[in-house]
């Protein structure tokens, strides 16, 4: 049996340290369907939602497994983005661990609105 021994020529060299390079490089951005926390604002929307806002523009709806509390002491995050599945699906709301089931980006205009709901209860309008 013989081995072949792939020679490495110069271009070779070069492809894969600019391929080593720029996988550390990517890691400094998200992955795909992840958010970086970092600078975000994490708001409850209903039991099992989070709103994730940069400022007032809404970036991502988060759904989880499980119903969340009722408010906020403390919030924790095991990296520097959450993801939709995997290790990086895991963050803690006071104290619990909880897992992503679903992160929903928010595309174009993300700017929250709220609405005015009439006095009768039945109906809301957005302001212009």
């Amino acid at each position: 049996m013989k081995l072949i021994r792939p020679q490495l020529g110069l271009q070779s060299i070069f492809f894969l340290f600019v391929t080593v390079l720029g996988g550390a490089g990517a890691r400094a951005q998200s992955t795909p369907g992840c958010i970086p926390v970092d600078g975000l604002t994490f708001e409850l929307t209903s039991a099992e939602h989070i709103l994730a806002r940069k400022g007032e523009t809404s970036v991502a709806m988060i759904r989880t497994h499980m119903f969340l509390p009722a408010g906020l002491s403390s919030m924790r995050f095991f990296a520097g983005e959450l993801c939709p599945s995997g290790v990086k699906a895991n963050f803690q709301v006071n104290g619990l661990v909880y897992a992503v089931a679903e992160i929903r980006r928010i595309e174009g205009d993300g700017r929250r609105r709220n609405a005015q709901v009439d006095q009768s209860g039945q109906s809301a309008t957005v302001p212009q």
